[in-house]
Formats: structure tokens, C-alpha cells, sequence
């Protein structure tokens, strides 16, 4: 199960969910095991502003909601989960 898919396998915050699409591609670096829940690398603005990085990580949540890898919640579209059914296109 890849970083993203096992971090957002239960109902998570899109801002939460924002901030591992960040890390799963390498644009930040993972918390340290004694950090905080949810530190966003002492970076929370960027998931609360408009900015480049924030903006782009809340296009492509949107991107893989498109592909049905995503799925948001039926009642609170702040939250997002991986679908567990989705399949990559390579298999």
C-alpha cells in the first residue's frame, strides 16, 4: 500500500489529506516520530493560504478524486479518504 493510500485509508481532513500529498511526493519532508499529530512541518499556512504549493495540493486531491482514487464524504466535502477499490491503470 503506497504512503498516500495508507494515510488517508480512514476519513481524513482535506487539509491533512493535503499536507501527505505534499509528503508522498516528496515536496515535504515526513514528520519525526516525536512530533505532534498533524505538525504539517510547522507549515499549517500553507494548507490554510492560497500559495502555490497549497493550491496545487488541493488541485490534484480534486485530479484524484476525478480518477477514483479519491473518494470524498457523502455528507462533509472537507473530508477525503483513498478508495479502496480503485485500481491503477496498470493492472
Amino acid at each position: 500500500m503506497s504512503y498516500l493510500a495508507k494515510q488517508l485509508s480512514e476519513w481524513t481532513d482535506i487539509d491533512v489529506a493535503a499536507w501527505h500529498l505534499a509528503i508522498s511526493l516528496g515536496l515535504m519532508q515526513p514528520p519525526q516520530p516525536d512530533a505532534p499529530a498533524f505538525a504539517f512541518g510547522g507549515r499549517k499556512d500553507l494548507f490554510w493560504t492560497s500559495n502555490p504549493l497549497g493550491d496545487l495540493m488541493f488541485r490534484l486531491l480534486d485530479d484524484l478524486q476525478t480518477l477514483g482514487a479519491v473518494e470524498v464524504h457523502p455528507k462533509d466535502d472537507h473530508l477525503l479518504r483513498w478508495n479502496s477499490v480503485y485500481q491503477s491503470p496498470d493492472r
